[in-house]
């Protein structure tokens, strides 16, 4: 895959000042992933985000290596200062997290992109 159609298949958008989301779609094999967890940091710098909501409504599967890719982009992310929040994660993708046994336990989790923003907003009106 082109490292054109890679920048398109995780755009980093910005919805608030600071705030953006990773909007996951489609499939993610290694190539992917690689370039999601090396490109997504920089990118995320670039535009001075503190938190990133990655999405994954459009994920409708879930292997070992995704949840892996999961965790290491967070844990780079987190290195950076950035927050890291996940969304949309279906009931089928959640069945598979269960039976592999992950510990998502340190990722924020919401079920979707608005009440991860509402959540956010919430907490800003109040510090």
């Amino acid at each position: 895959m082109s490292k054109e159609i890679f920048a398109l298949s995780a755009p980093v958008v910005p919805v608030l000042e600071g705030v953006a989301v990773l909007p996951l779609v489609g499939t993610i094999d290694f190539d992917r992933a690689r370039y999601i967890l090396e490109n997504v940091p920089l990118k995320v710098q670039e535009q001075n985000v503190h938190t990133l909501i990655s999405d994954f409504s459009g994920i409708y599967e879930l292997d070992q290596m995704v949840i892996d890719f999961l965790f290491k982009t967070s844990a780079v992310l987190g290195l950076l200062g950035v927050r890291s929040i996940v969304t949309g994660i279906s009931p089928a993708v959640s069945r598979s997290v269960i039976q592999l046994g992950a510990d998502l336990s340190l990722i924020q989790i919401y079920g979707t992109v608005q009440q991860a923003i509402r959540e956010l907003g919430d907490k800003k009106s109040f510090s």
